[in-house]
C-alpha cells in the first residue's frame, strides 16, 4: 500500500477464473488472483469486495471483503501544526505506559494556568506514569528549503516539587530514529526551541521528526505536565530570532529583560506591554545591550515581553516571545494591617510549601483549635496551618513595607496554637529579608490557650533605608501526631512601637467554679494595669473592670461551667495606655464537683 495504489490478491473459491473487483463501488474485471489498484488518493480509507464469476452471469452473491488506508503523502515545507483541532491527520501517538499525549481538557497543577486556551496545544499528563510517550509527524518534502529548520514551543513549569520530566526530539534517517534535541527544564512560560534540519534529510528531500517524553523518574513526577504546540517546519531565517527569554531583578517598577542570540547580531528590537498586548501597539525600544533594563513598570502588573533580532542588511529576525512577567507589589506603608479576613492569601502576599496543602484563609482548624475565632472578634478569619497534610516548609511572606514614616517601627502579630490530643508542638519559624537573605528571627514552639501577641522591634531589621519585609514558616515537628497541632496567624501589623508598651504572655491559673487567677509579663516599666473581663464574647468597655498595680490579678464572682474572656492593658500614666491585649478564654468548672 502507497499511497496512491495497493496490490490485492486473494485464494479462489472453486474453479473459476475470472473475478470482479469492488472498490469503493467501482468494479472492474480481472483475470488473475491478484489486482493493483492505482490512482489512490492518500490518506483514505478503500473498502474492497471480490466476486467470483464462474459463468455468464453466475456471479457469486457473497464476496470476501476487506478495507486499508492510504498512507499520508508527505507535507510540502514549510508547515505548521497548531494542535488546535485535536489529533491532527496524519501525525500519529503511541505509549509505553500510560495516558499518552492529550490534546483538550488542561493540565494540572502550575501547567493548568499557561496562558493558553485548553484545546491549542498538545500535552502530557504523568499522573499515569507515562513512558516512552511518542508524538510522530508525517514525512515532511523540504526540497523547497535551502536550509530546513524545525521551530517548536514548549512549556514546562514546576511550583510543586522538583522534579523535572524529558522531552526528547527525534528526526528519522530512513532506518532509525536519532536524538537531535533533548529538554531537561522547567520555564515560567512558552519557550520557543530550534533545530537545524539539514543533517536529518532522507531519501534526497524528506524529513520525519518525532516527540518522546519521559518521566525524571521522581515519584513527584505528576507535578510536571510537559506541553508542546506551533510545531513548524521552515527555511531558517536570514535573521535567527532570539529564544530562550529570561527576566530578573524585578521590582514593582522595573525589571531585567535576557534572551539568547542565536546569530552575530549586536543589536536587538523590544516590544513589551500589558498581557495580551497587540504587537505594534506597546512600548518599542531599541536596544544594544543584554540583557537590558526595563523601567517605569506599574507595581503588581503582568507584562509580556517580546525581543526581535535586528541583522542590519539582512533584516530584523521574527519577534520572540512573549514573556509574560508580574512586577512586585508596591510597597505597603506603614502604619498597616493584614487581617487575613479574606478567604484566599491576601494581595501581594506570597504563599509558598514544600509539601503538603500550605497556609489557609477559609474553614476551620480540627482538635483542639477547632474552636478558635478571629482574633479581634469581628466575625472574619485568619490564617492557618493544617499540619494533617504532613506540612514542611510551607511559608507566607508579605510585601515589602515602607517604614519610613515611623521613628520606632515595630511588628505586631497574634498567634494561636493549642494540642489537646498528644504532645506535638509544630514550629513558627519568623525570618526577615536583609536584602540579599532571609534570617532567622524567632522560633515559636510553644502551646497556649489562646491568642497571644507577640512584638518585634524593627528598628535593627530595616534594609534599603526603610524597607523590611517578614515571612512566616510553619514546620512539622516530625512526630506522627503533628496534625494535633494546627498553627493560627492573624493581624500582622507595623506599627510605631507604642509609647507605652502591651504586656504579654497572659495566663490563667487556679480556675475554680466561681474564681480564676490571671497572670502577665509588663510590656516595659510599667506598674500599673486594667484587666476587663465578661462571658466570652462580651465588648470591651461592658465588662468587670479592675486597675491594678501588681502583674495578677483575682477574678471573682463567676459563674460555673461558663466560657470567659479576659483582656490587660498598660497604664503608663500621664494618659497613656497601651491596646488591650487578648481575649484569653477560659472556662469554669461545673460545680458539685461534676466534671
Amino acid at each position: 500500500i502507497t499511497t496512491n495504489s495497493a496490490d490485492l490478491a486473494w485464494t479462489p473459491g472453486g474453479s473459476e477464473a475470472e473475478w470482479f473487483v469492488i472498490i469503493n463501488g467501482v468494479g472492474t474485471s480481472v483475470s488473475t488472483t491478484s489486482y493493483t489498484a492505482t490512482g489512490l488518493v492518500a490518506n483514505t480509507l478503500y473498502n474492497c469486495a471480490v466476486h467470483a464469476i464462474c459463468a455468464p452471469g453466475d456471479t457469486s452473491v457473497t464476496a470476501s471483503t476487506f478495507s486499508f488506508t492510504t498512507p499520508c503523502g508527505a507535507l510540502t515545507a514549510p508547515i505548521v501544526e497548531t494542535f488546535d483541532n485535536g489529533m491532527p491527520s496524519c501525525w500519529s501517538e503511541y505509549q509505553t505506559s500510560g495516558g499518552g499525549w492529550v490534546f483538550s481538557g488542561n493540565p494540572g497543577y502550575a501547567a493548568g494556568s499557561n496562558g493558553r486556551p485548553s484545546g491549542t496545544y498538545a500535552w502530557i499528563d504523568f499522573s499515569g506514569t507515562d513512558a516512552g510517550a511518542t508524538l510522530e509527524a508525517p514525512n515532511v518534502d523540504v526540497s523547497s528549503l535551502t536550509a530546513p529548520q524545525l521551530r517548536f514551543f514548549y512549556f514546562s513549569v514546576n511550583t510543586n516539587s522538583t522534579a523535572v520530566n524529558e522531552l526528547y526530539v527525534e528526526s528519522y534517517d530512513g532506518s532509525n530514529w536519532n536524538v537531535i534535541d533533548t529538554i531537561i527544564q522547567l520555564n515560567a512560560g512558552w519557550e520557543e526551541h530550534t533545530t537545524d534540519l539539514s543533517a536529518s534529510i532522507f531519501n534526497n528531500s524528506l524529513v520525519k521528526v518525532r516527540f518522546r517524553t519521559e518521566s525524571g523518574g521522581a515519584s513527584t513526577d505528576f507535578y510536571s505536565d510537559i506541553l508542546l504546540d506551533d510545531v513548524e517546519i521552515r527555511e531558517t531565517p536570514s535573521c535567527i530570532n532570539p529564544n530562550a527569554l529570561t527576566s530578573s531583578s524585578i521590582t514593582n517598577n522595573s525589571l531585567d529583560f535576557g534572551w539568547t542570540a542565536n546569530g552575530t547580531e549586536t543589536a536587538w528590537n523590544v516590544e513589551y506591554g500589558a498581557t495580551g498586548f497587540t504587537l505594534g501597539s506597546g512600548t518599542l525600544t531599541a536596544v544594544t545591550s543584554n540583557p537590558t533594563s526595563i523601567s517605569g513598570l506599574s507595581g503588581n502588573t503582568s507584562y509580556d515581553l517580546y525581543v526581535q533580532a535586528d541583522c542590519g542588511t539582512n533584516g530584523v529576525s521574527p519577534w520572540a516571545g512573549p514573556l509574560t512577567v508580574t512586577t512586585l507589589c508596591d510597597p505597603l506603608t506603614a502604619p498597616m494591617v493584614e487581617s487575613f479576613d479574606g478567604t484566599t492569601v491576601p494581595t501581594c502576599w506570597t504563599e509558598d510549601q514544600v509539601q503538603g496543602s500550605g497556609w489557609v484563609f477559609s474553614g476551620t482548624p480540627g482538635w483542639g483549635a477547632a474552636s478558635a475565632t478571629d482574633h479581634t472578634g469581628n466575625g472574619g478569619s485568619f490564617a492557618w496551618i493544617d499540619f494533617s497534610g504532613t506540612d514542611f516548609g510551607a511559608v507566607l511572606t508579605s510585601p515589602f513595607i515602607d517604614v519610613s514614616a515611623l521613628t520606632s517601627p515595630e511588628l505586631r502579630f497574634f498567634y494561636f496554637s493549642v494540642n489537646t490530643n498528644s504532645a506535638s508542638t509544630n514550629d513558627l519559624i519568623l525570618e526577615f529579608n536583609d536584602g540579599t537573605n532571609w534570617n532567622i528571627f524567632d522560633t515559636i514552639s510553644q502551646l497556649n490557650n489562646g491568642w497571644e501577641e507577640h512584638l518585634v522591634d524593627l528598628s535593627t531589621l530595616v534594609f534599603n533605608n526603610n524597607m523590611v519585609q517578614v515571612r512566616f514558616r510553619a514546620e512539622s515537628d516530625g512526630t506522627a501526631q503533628d496534625y494535633h497541632n494546627d498553627i493560627l496567624l492573624d493581624d500582622v501589623e507595623v506599627r510605631e512601637t507604642p509609647s507605652c508598651p502591651d504586656p504579654s504572655a497572659l495566663t490563667i491559673s487556679n480556675i475554680t467554679t466561681s474564681s480564676a487567677d490571671l497572670s502577665w509579663t509588663a510590656g516595659g516599666t510599667e506598674t500599673a494595669w486594667n484587666v476587663e473581663y465578661g462571658t466570652a464574647g462580651f465588648t470591651l468597655g461592658t465588662g468587670t473592670l479592675t486597675p491594678t498595680t501588681s502583674t495578677t490579678a483575682s477574678m471573682t464572682s463567676l459563674t460555673d461551667l461558663t466560657s470567659y474572656d479576659v483582656y490587660v492593658q498598660s497604664d503608663c500614666g500621664s494618659g497613656q495606655t497601651s491596646s488591650w491585649v487578648g481575649p484569653l478564654t477560659f472556662t469554669t468548672p461545673i460545680a458539685n464537683g461534676c466534671n
